[in-house]
């Protein structure tokens, strides 16, 4: 079963490459600091 999970960014970045390697860095953190309990 795929699980997904929707965060928000409110971030600026000055190029698209900056704001896709940050979102995907933080998207790692979150799952790593809230694991499982994020989906409930």
């Amino acid at each position: 079963m795929v699980k997904e999970h929707k965060f928000i960014r409110a971030d600026r970045f000055a190029g698209l490459d900056d704001a896709v390697d940050i979102s995907i860095k933080k998207g790692i953190q979150l799952v790593d600091e809230q694991g499982d309990r994020i989906f409930g």
